[in-house]
Protein backbone atom coordinates (compact mmCIF):
# COMPACT_ATOMS: atom_id res chain seq x y z
CA UNK A 1 0.00 0.00 0.00
CA UNK A 2 1.08 3.68 -0.20
CA UNK A 3 1.04 5.85 2.72
CA UNK A 4 -0.68 9.63 3.03
CA UNK A 5 1.73 11.19 4.10
CA UNK A 6 -0.90 14.20 5.00
CA UNK A 7 -2.96 11.40 7.50
CA UNK A 8 0.41 9.79 8.30
CA UNK A 9 1.61 13.05 10.09
CA UNK A 10 -1.81 14.00 11.71
CA UNK A 11 -1.48 10.40 12.98
CA UNK A 12 2.22 11.12 14.42
CA UNK A 13 0.88 14.43 15.86
CA UNK A 14 -1.59 12.34 17.69
CA UNK A 15 0.34 10.22 19.23
CA UNK A 16 3.05 12.84 20.27
CA UNK A 17 0.90 14.97 21.44
CA UNK A 18 -1.09 12.34 24.13
CA UNK A 19 2.00 10.40 25.00
CA UNK A 20 3.26 12.80 27.71
CA UNK A 21 -0.52 13.15 29.37
CA UNK A 22 -0.82 9.65 30.02
CA UNK A 23 2.93 7.92 29.78
CA UNK A 24 3.09 7.20 33.62
CA UNK A 25 2.53 4.03 35.10
CA UNK A 26 0.76 4.21 38.46
CA UNK A 27 3.28 4.06 41.31
CA UNK A 28 2.79 1.19 44.35
CA UNK A 29 -0.02 2.18 46.63
CA UNK A 30 0.78 0.47 50.11
CA UNK A 31 -2.52 1.83 51.54
CA UNK A 32 -4.75 0.64 48.68
CA UNK A 33 -3.93 -2.76 49.08
CA UNK A 34 -3.58 -2.77 53.04
CA UNK A 35 -7.13 -1.71 52.52
CA UNK A 36 -8.55 -4.24 50.10
CA UNK A 37 -6.73 -7.50 52.29
CA UNK A 38 -8.24 -5.50 55.49
CA UNK A 39 -11.83 -5.92 53.40
CA UNK A 40 -11.12 -9.54 52.75
CA UNK A 41 -10.51 -10.43 56.41
CA UNK A 42 -13.75 -8.54 57.26
CA UNK A 43 -15.55 -10.63 54.93
CA UNK A 44 -14.29 -14.07 55.56
CA UNK A 45 -14.81 -16.08 59.23
CA UNK A 46 -11.74 -17.23 58.74
CA UNK A 47 -8.52 -18.64 60.71
CA UNK A 48 -6.66 -18.06 57.68
CA UNK A 49 -6.70 -16.95 54.16
CA UNK A 50 -3.94 -18.77 51.58
CA UNK A 51 -3.57 -17.07 48.13
CA UNK A 52 -0.99 -18.44 45.55
CA UNK A 53 0.82 -16.30 43.29
CA UNK A 54 2.26 -17.60 39.84
CA UNK A 55 5.66 -19.63 39.97
CA UNK A 56 7.24 -18.21 37.25
CA UNK A 57 7.12 -16.80 34.03
CA UNK A 58 5.83 -18.59 31.16
CA UNK A 59 8.69 -19.59 28.37
CA UNK A 60 9.59 -15.93 25.93
CA UNK A 61 6.00 -14.08 27.45
CA UNK A 62 6.37 -11.31 29.94
CA UNK A 63 5.42 -12.46 33.77
CA UNK A 64 2.10 -11.63 34.30
CA UNK A 65 0.69 -12.03 38.40
CA UNK A 66 -2.46 -13.97 39.39
CA UNK A 67 -5.09 -11.22 39.13
CA UNK A 68 -6.25 -12.48 42.87
CA UNK A 69 -3.43 -12.16 44.36
CA UNK A 70 -2.07 -9.43 42.50
CA UNK A 71 -5.00 -7.63 43.80
CA UNK A 72 -4.56 -8.06 47.43
CA UNK A 73 -0.73 -7.89 46.94
CA UNK A 74 0.46 -5.32 44.63
CA UNK A 75 3.01 -7.55 43.77
CA UNK A 76 5.05 -9.19 41.06
CA UNK A 77 7.55 -11.37 42.35
CA UNK A 78 6.86 -15.25 41.26
CA UNK A 79 6.46 -17.87 43.68
CA UNK A 80 4.71 -15.66 46.56
CA UNK A 81 1.93 -16.66 48.81
CA UNK A 82 0.23 -14.84 50.89
CA UNK A 83 -1.22 -15.69 54.09
CA UNK A 84 -3.40 -13.37 56.04
CA UNK A 85 -4.84 -14.03 59.68
CA UNK A 86 -7.83 -12.20 60.13
CA UNK A 87 -7.71 -12.71 64.33
CA UNK A 88 -4.60 -10.31 64.67
CA UNK A 89 -5.37 -8.61 61.04
CA UNK A 90 -1.45 -9.75 60.06
CA UNK A 91 -0.63 -10.24 56.26
CA UNK A 92 2.69 -12.59 55.79
CA UNK A 93 3.95 -12.95 52.42
CA UNK A 94 5.90 -15.81 51.74
CA UNK A 95 8.63 -15.93 48.92
CA UNK A 96 11.49 -18.29 47.32
CA UNK A 97 15.05 -17.82 48.07
CA UNK A 98 16.95 -16.84 45.31
CA UNK A 99 20.19 -17.97 44.29
CA UNK A 100 22.91 -15.58 42.95
CA UNK A 101 22.28 -16.51 39.36
CA UNK A 102 18.97 -16.29 39.45
CA UNK A 103 18.83 -12.77 41.12
CA UNK A 104 21.69 -12.02 38.68
CA UNK A 105 19.83 -12.64 35.59
CA UNK A 106 15.90 -12.27 36.19
CA UNK A 107 16.40 -9.97 39.62
CA UNK A 108 15.45 -9.74 43.21
CA UNK A 109 12.29 -10.29 45.82
CA UNK A 110 11.67 -8.49 48.30
CA UNK A 111 12.67 -11.73 50.64
CA UNK A 112 16.23 -11.62 49.57
CA UNK A 113 16.86 -7.80 48.88
CA UNK A 114 16.54 -7.10 52.35
CA UNK A 115 13.92 -4.78 51.62
CA UNK A 116 11.80 -3.97 55.02
CA UNK A 117 8.23 -5.97 54.73
CA UNK A 118 6.51 -3.10 56.83
CA UNK A 119 7.30 -0.64 53.19
CA UNK A 120 4.88 -3.05 51.42
CA UNK A 121 2.10 -3.42 53.91
CA UNK A 122 3.21 -6.94 55.15
CA UNK A 123 3.68 -7.81 58.70
CA UNK A 124 6.64 -10.14 58.12
CA UNK A 125 8.21 -11.81 54.52
CA UNK A 126 9.76 -15.21 55.03
CA UNK A 127 11.29 -18.22 53.69
CA UNK A 128 8.50 -20.14 50.88
CA UNK A 129 10.04 -23.04 52.74
CA UNK A 130 8.83 -22.34 56.43
CA UNK A 131 4.76 -22.06 54.63
CA UNK A 132 3.86 -25.60 55.98
CA UNK A 133 5.12 -25.14 58.99
CA UNK A 134 3.76 -21.68 58.96
CA UNK A 135 0.06 -23.50 58.61
CA UNK A 136 0.46 -26.12 60.90
CA UNK A 137 1.40 -23.48 63.67
CA UNK A 138 -1.72 -21.51 63.22
CA UNK A 139 -4.31 -23.91 62.27
CA UNK A 140 -2.96 -27.61 63.41
CA UNK A 141 -3.43 -27.17 67.65
CA UNK A 142 -7.37 -27.99 66.59
CA UNK A 143 -8.93 -29.95 64.91
CA UNK A 144 -11.71 -27.92 62.34
CA UNK A 145 -9.86 -25.08 61.90
CA UNK A 146 -11.62 -22.84 58.28
CA UNK A 147 -9.15 -21.97 56.08
CA UNK A 148 -10.33 -19.61 53.02
CA UNK A 149 -8.55 -20.88 49.80
CA UNK A 150 -9.40 -20.34 45.94
CA UNK A 151 -10.98 -23.68 44.81
CA UNK A 152 -13.30 -21.75 41.57
CA UNK A 153 -10.61 -21.42 38.81
CA UNK A 154 -8.28 -18.30 38.29
CA UNK A 155 -9.11 -15.58 35.90
CA UNK A 156 -6.81 -14.19 33.31
CA UNK A 157 -6.43 -11.26 31.16
CA UNK A 158 -8.54 -11.79 28.87
CA UNK A 159 -10.56 -15.06 30.20
CA UNK A 160 -12.96 -15.33 33.09
CA UNK A 161 -13.11 -17.99 35.71
CA UNK A 162 -15.82 -19.81 33.81
CA UNK A 163 -13.34 -19.35 30.48
CA UNK A 164 -10.90 -20.57 32.01
CA UNK A 165 -13.22 -23.98 33.23
CA UNK A 166 -14.47 -24.23 29.63
CA UNK A 167 -10.97 -23.71 28.12
CA UNK A 168 -9.83 -26.77 30.87
CA UNK A 169 -12.87 -29.29 29.71
CA UNK A 170 -11.93 -28.54 26.22
CA UNK A 171 -8.60 -29.77 26.71
CA UNK A 172 -10.11 -32.46 28.50
CA UNK A 173 -11.51 -33.71 25.51
CA UNK A 174 -8.56 -36.14 24.78
CA UNK A 175 -7.04 -38.40 27.96
CA UNK A 176 -3.77 -37.19 27.21
CA UNK A 177 -4.38 -34.13 27.89
CA UNK A 178 -6.48 -34.54 31.08
CA UNK A 179 -4.58 -33.41 33.94
CA UNK A 180 -5.13 -31.54 37.11
CA UNK A 181 -4.45 -27.53 36.56
CA UNK A 182 -2.45 -25.83 38.97
CA UNK A 183 -4.83 -24.15 41.24
CA UNK A 184 -6.98 -27.62 41.48
CA UNK A 185 -3.59 -29.71 42.10
CA UNK A 186 -2.84 -27.01 45.47
CA UNK A 187 -6.28 -27.42 46.55
CA UNK A 188 -6.55 -31.10 46.50
CA UNK A 189 -2.68 -31.40 47.63
CA UNK A 190 -4.05 -29.06 50.91
CA UNK A 191 -6.81 -31.22 51.65
CA UNK A 192 -4.51 -34.25 51.64
CA UNK A 193 -2.26 -32.95 53.46
CA UNK A 194 -4.14 -31.22 55.85
CA UNK A 195 -7.71 -33.56 56.25
CA UNK A 196 -8.30 -32.23 60.04
CA UNK A 197 -9.03 -28.48 58.50
CA UNK A 198 -12.22 -26.85 56.81
CA UNK A 199 -11.45 -25.26 53.55
CA UNK A 200 -13.56 -23.07 52.11
CA UNK A 201 -13.68 -21.22 48.64
CA UNK A 202 -12.43 -17.68 48.78
CA UNK A 203 -13.54 -16.78 44.91
CA UNK A 204 -17.04 -15.57 45.75
CA UNK A 205 -15.31 -12.88 48.74
CA UNK A 206 -12.56 -12.02 46.39
CA UNK A 207 -15.64 -11.35 43.57
CA UNK A 208 -17.36 -9.27 45.65
CA UNK A 209 -14.78 -7.17 46.32
CA UNK A 210 -13.61 -7.08 42.90
CA UNK A 211 -16.62 -6.40 41.17
CA UNK A 212 -17.14 -2.72 42.76
CA UNK A 213 -13.98 -0.36 41.88
CA UNK A 214 -12.10 1.39 44.14
CA UNK A 215 -10.94 5.66 43.17
CA UNK A 216 -7.68 4.31 42.49
CA UNK A 217 -9.22 1.99 40.18
CA UNK A 218 -11.61 3.95 38.78
CA UNK A 219 -8.62 6.72 38.16
CA UNK A 220 -6.23 4.15 36.38
CA UNK A 221 -9.11 2.86 34.12
CA UNK A 222 -10.36 6.67 33.37
CA UNK A 223 -6.64 6.49 31.96
CA UNK A 224 -6.92 3.19 29.84
CA UNK A 225 -10.36 4.48 28.62
CA UNK A 226 -8.43 7.68 27.22
CA UNK A 227 -5.29 5.95 25.97
CA UNK A 228 -6.96 2.72 23.94
CA UNK A 229 -9.37 5.24 22.70
CA UNK A 230 -6.47 6.58 20.93
CA UNK A 231 -5.50 3.56 19.74
CA UNK A 232 -8.46 3.21 18.07
CA UNK A 233 -8.59 6.65 16.41
CA UNK A 234 -5.52 5.29 15.30
CA UNK A 235 -6.50 2.36 13.47
CA UNK A 236 -9.23 3.98 11.71
CA UNK A 237 -6.91 6.61 10.67
CA UNK A 238 -4.40 4.59 9.06
CA UNK A 239 -7.17 2.42 7.11
CA UNK A 240 -7.55 2.77 3.38
CA UNK A 241 -7.88 0.14 0.42
CA UNK A 242 -5.07 -1.91 0.60
CA UNK A 243 -3.91 -1.79 4.20
CA UNK A 244 -3.46 -4.91 5.58
CA UNK A 245 -5.52 -5.76 9.42
CA UNK A 246 -2.32 -6.05 11.13
CA UNK A 247 -0.94 -2.73 10.17
CA UNK A 248 -4.41 -1.54 11.13
CA UNK A 249 -3.90 -3.57 14.42
CA UNK A 250 0.41 -2.02 14.83
CA UNK A 251 -1.15 1.63 14.39
CA UNK A 252 -3.57 0.77 17.76
CA UNK A 253 -0.57 -1.04 19.49
CA UNK A 254 1.94 1.48 18.76
CA UNK A 255 -0.43 4.10 20.71
CA UNK A 256 -0.86 2.08 23.92
CA UNK A 257 2.34 0.80 23.84
CA UNK A 258 4.18 4.25 23.91
CA UNK A 259 1.61 5.16 26.57
CA UNK A 260 3.04 2.65 29.08
CA UNK A 261 0.44 -0.03 28.76
CA UNK A 262 1.48 -3.77 29.40
CA UNK A 263 0.14 -4.69 26.37
CA UNK A 264 -3.62 -5.57 25.00
CA UNK A 265 -6.07 -6.60 26.82
CA UNK A 266 -6.68 -9.47 24.54
CA UNK A 267 -5.70 -10.54 21.19
CA UNK A 268 -6.86 -7.42 18.94
CA UNK A 269 -9.30 -8.65 16.42
CA UNK A 270 -9.09 -6.26 13.55
CA UNK A 271 -11.15 -7.53 10.75
CA UNK A 272 -12.08 -6.66 7.38
CA UNK A 273 -15.12 -7.67 4.72
CA UNK A 274 -16.06 -11.51 5.29
CA UNK A 275 -13.85 -11.70 8.93
CA UNK A 276 -16.19 -8.85 10.02
CA UNK A 277 -18.64 -12.08 10.86
CA UNK A 278 -16.51 -14.10 12.71
CA UNK A 279 -16.97 -13.02 16.47
CA UNK A 280 -13.24 -13.21 17.58
CA UNK A 281 -11.34 -13.24 14.63
CA UNK A 282 -7.36 -13.05 15.31
CA UNK A 283 -4.78 -13.17 12.81
CA UNK A 284 -4.87 -9.67 11.34
CA UNK A 285 -3.89 -11.31 7.77
CA UNK A 286 -6.17 -10.12 5.06
CA UNK A 287 -5.48 -6.80 2.97
CA UNK A 288 -8.84 -5.01 3.49
CA UNK A 289 -10.78 -3.66 -0.04
CA UNK A 290 -12.49 -0.95 -1.24
CA UNK A 291 -16.23 -1.39 0.39
CA UNK A 292 -15.44 -3.61 3.26
CA UNK A 293 -15.97 -2.75 6.65
CA UNK A 294 -13.11 -2.91 9.12
CA UNK A 295 -14.36 -4.16 12.42
CA UNK A 296 -11.54 -3.52 16.07
CA UNK A 297 -11.92 -5.10 19.20
CA UNK A 298 -9.32 -3.73 21.06
CA UNK A 299 -8.43 -2.11 24.73
CA UNK A 300 -5.20 -1.87 26.03
CA UNK A 301 -4.07 -3.13 29.78
CA UNK A 302 -2.77 -0.50 32.49
CA UNK A 303 -1.55 -1.19 35.51
CA UNK A 304 -3.55 -4.59 35.94
CA UNK A 305 -6.72 -3.08 34.59
CA UNK A 306 -8.11 -3.75 31.10
CA UNK A 307 -10.63 -1.89 28.66
CA UNK A 308 -12.83 -2.94 25.88
CA UNK A 309 -13.65 -0.84 22.61
CA UNK A 310 -15.06 -1.93 19.90
CA UNK A 311 -15.83 -0.22 16.39
CA UNK A 312 -16.48 -0.76 12.83
CA UNK A 313 -15.87 1.91 9.87
CA UNK A 314 -16.04 1.64 6.21
CA UNK A 315 -13.03 1.08 4.50
CA UNK A 316 -13.03 3.37 1.89
CA UNK A 317 -14.20 6.17 4.34
CA UNK A 318 -18.22 6.65 3.25
CA UNK A 319 -20.60 4.39 4.51
CA UNK A 320 -22.55 2.44 1.78
CA UNK A 321 -26.42 2.23 2.40
CA UNK A 322 -26.70 -1.18 3.72
CA UNK A 323 -23.25 -0.37 6.22
CA UNK A 324 -25.70 2.94 7.17
CA UNK A 325 -28.60 1.19 7.86
CA UNK A 326 -26.76 -1.82 9.93
CA UNK A 327 -24.94 0.65 12.05
CA UNK A 328 -27.36 3.30 12.75
CA UNK A 329 -29.54 0.66 14.38
CA UNK A 330 -26.53 -0.54 16.42
CA UNK A 331 -25.74 2.74 17.60
CA UNK A 332 -29.60 3.68 18.52
CA UNK A 333 -29.87 0.50 20.73
CA UNK A 334 -26.18 1.24 22.57
CA UNK A 335 -26.55 4.71 22.99
CA UNK A 336 -30.25 3.66 24.32
CA UNK A 337 -28.35 1.45 26.43
CA UNK A 338 -25.92 3.73 28.34
CA UNK A 339 -29.26 5.97 28.65
CA UNK A 340 -30.65 3.41 30.81
CA UNK A 341 -27.72 2.63 33.10
CA UNK A 342 -27.93 3.53 36.62
CA UNK A 343 -27.82 2.23 40.12
CA UNK A 344 -30.68 -0.06 40.81
CA UNK A 345 -31.02 -1.07 37.03
CA UNK A 346 -31.80 -4.61 36.51
CA UNK A 347 -31.73 -5.94 33.01
CA UNK A 348 -35.53 -6.25 31.98
CA UNK A 349 -34.89 -2.81 32.38
CA UNK A 350 -32.84 -2.27 29.83
CA UNK A 351 -34.57 -4.18 27.36
CA UNK A 352 -37.81 -2.33 27.90
CA UNK A 353 -36.49 1.54 27.99
CA UNK A 354 -34.63 0.37 24.69
CA UNK A 355 -37.52 -0.94 23.06
CA UNK A 356 -39.88 2.09 24.54
CA UNK A 357 -37.00 4.50 22.87
CA UNK A 358 -36.55 2.66 19.37
CA UNK A 359 -40.27 2.78 19.19
CA UNK A 360 -39.90 6.49 18.60
CA UNK A 361 -37.35 6.77 15.84
CA UNK A 362 -38.04 6.03 12.07
CA UNK A 363 -35.30 3.36 11.60
CA UNK A 364 -35.32 1.40 8.25
CA UNK A 365 -35.43 -2.63 9.49
CA UNK A 366 -35.70 -4.19 6.22
CA UNK A 367 -33.93 -6.64 5.40
CA UNK A 368 -32.28 -7.10 9.04
CA UNK A 369 -33.69 -10.24 9.18
CA UNK A 370 -30.44 -11.64 7.18
CA UNK A 371 -28.56 -10.99 9.94
CA UNK A 372 -27.26 -12.73 13.39
CA UNK A 373 -26.48 -11.41 16.80
CA UNK A 374 -24.23 -12.24 19.24
CA UNK A 375 -26.46 -14.81 20.61
CA UNK A 376 -26.85 -16.45 16.96
CA UNK A 377 -30.19 -15.59 17.01
CA UNK A 378 -32.01 -13.22 14.05
CA UNK A 379 -32.69 -9.66 14.95
CA UNK A 380 -36.17 -9.51 13.73
CA UNK A 381 -39.51 -12.30 14.01
CA UNK A 382 -41.90 -11.79 11.20
CA UNK A 383 -40.62 -8.64 10.56
CA UNK A 384 -40.87 -7.27 14.15
CA UNK A 385 -37.45 -6.07 16.05
CA UNK A 386 -36.90 -7.98 19.14
CA UNK A 387 -34.10 -6.08 21.09
CA UNK A 388 -33.49 -8.60 23.19
CA UNK A 389 -32.05 -10.66 20.45
CA UNK A 390 -29.47 -8.12 19.52
CA UNK A 391 -28.73 -6.93 23.37
CA UNK A 392 -29.06 -9.19 26.34
CA UNK A 393 -29.47 -6.34 28.70
CA UNK A 394 -26.76 -5.91 30.29
CA UNK A 395 -22.64 -6.74 28.51
CA UNK A 396 -19.47 -8.39 30.46
CA UNK A 397 -18.30 -6.53 33.52
CA UNK A 398 -14.46 -5.00 33.02
CA UNK A 399 -11.64 -4.90 35.54
CA UNK A 400 -8.17 -7.05 35.65
CA UNK A 401 -9.63 -9.79 33.29
CA UNK A 402 -11.67 -8.26 30.13
CA UNK A 403 -14.91 -10.40 31.32
CA UNK A 404 -14.12 -9.57 34.46
CA UNK A 405 -15.35 -11.96 38.02
CA UNK A 406 -19.27 -10.64 39.40
CA UNK A 407 -22.44 -10.94 38.99
CA UNK A 408 -25.21 -8.24 39.17
CA UNK A 409 -27.28 -10.11 42.16
CA UNK A 410 -31.16 -8.99 42.42
CA UNK A 411 -30.65 -5.34 43.23
CA UNK A 412 -29.16 -4.69 39.94
CA UNK A 413 -26.25 -2.33 39.10
CA UNK A 414 -24.57 -0.54 41.62
CA UNK A 415 -22.15 2.53 42.05
CA UNK A 416 -18.36 1.22 40.93
CA UNK A 417 -20.00 -1.84 38.71
CA UNK A 418 -17.24 -1.39 35.23
CA UNK A 419 -18.50 -3.37 32.06
CA UNK A 420 -19.00 -3.35 28.26
CA UNK A 421 -21.68 -3.14 26.29
CA UNK A 422 -21.13 -4.45 22.80
CA UNK A 423 -24.55 -5.16 20.21
CA UNK A 424 -23.41 -6.37 17.40
CA UNK A 425 -24.99 -7.79 14.58
CA UNK A 426 -23.84 -10.25 11.32
CA UNK A 427 -24.63 -10.91 7.72
CA UNK A 428 -21.39 -14.00 6.33
CA UNK A 429 -23.24 -14.01 3.00
CA UNK A 430 -22.48 -10.30 2.41
CA UNK A 431 -19.63 -9.87 4.49
CA UNK A 432 -20.72 -7.39 6.61
CA UNK A 433 -20.36 -7.62 10.52
CA UNK A 434 -20.55 -4.44 13.08
CA UNK A 435 -20.10 -4.22 16.50
CA UNK A 436 -20.30 -1.11 18.76
CA UNK A 437 -18.55 -1.66 22.32
CA UNK A 438 -18.35 1.02 25.12
CA UNK A 439 -16.82 0.69 28.30
CA UNK A 440 -19.07 2.40 31.39
CA UNK A 441 -18.88 3.06 34.89
CA UNK A 442 -21.70 2.90 37.30
CA UNK A 443 -22.10 6.36 38.64
CA UNK A 444 -23.99 7.38 41.50
CA UNK A 445 -26.73 8.43 39.33
CA UNK A 446 -25.60 7.45 36.16
CA UNK A 447 -23.08 5.91 34.31
CA UNK A 448 -19.62 7.59 32.78
CA UNK A 449 -18.66 5.96 29.17
CA UNK A 450 -14.62 5.40 30.21
CA UNK A 451 -14.11 4.99 26.38
CA UNK A 452 -16.25 8.21 24.94
CA UNK A 453 -13.35 9.78 23.05
CA UNK A 454 -13.85 7.61 20.35
CA UNK A 455 -16.15 8.99 17.47
CA UNK A 456 -19.24 6.36 17.05
CA UNK A 457 -21.27 8.73 15.06
CA UNK A 458 -21.58 8.22 11.10
CA UNK A 459 -20.26 11.92 10.72
CA UNK A 460 -17.69 11.79 13.15
CA UNK A 461 -15.96 8.49 11.68
CA UNK A 462 -16.06 9.69 8.55
CA UNK A 463 -14.53 12.98 8.91
CA UNK A 464 -11.80 11.01 10.96
CA UNK A 465 -10.91 8.77 8.28
CA UNK A 466 -10.60 12.02 5.55
CA UNK A 467 -8.42 13.74 7.87
CA UNK A 468 -5.52 15.82 4.98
Amino acid sequence: MSFDYSRTGALFLLILMSTSLFSQRAPFNREEFINRRDALMNKADADMIILFGKPAPETGTPFRQDNDFYYFTGIEDPGSVLIMLPSSGESVLFQPVLAEREIYVSGSNILCSGEDPAGKGFDAVVPVGHLDEYIVRNCGRRSGSDVYIRIMPPDVVNGGRMEMDLHYARSARSHYNDQPTLNTYRVNKLKERYPYINFHDISPLVDELRVIKTDWEKEILRKNGKVSAEGVKAAIMVTEPGVYEYEVEAAAMNVVSSHGALGAAYPPIVASGPNSCTLHYDRSSRKAEDGDVLLIDFGACMDYLTMDISRTWPVNGKFSPEQKKVYRLLLAIQKACIESYKPGVKEKDVIAYVEKKLGKMDLDLSGLENYISHSMKPPAENGELKVENIISGFGHFVGMAVHDVGVYGDEGLRPGMVFAIEPGLYNPEIGIGVRIEDTVLITDDGCEVLTRAVPKEIDEIEELMNVE
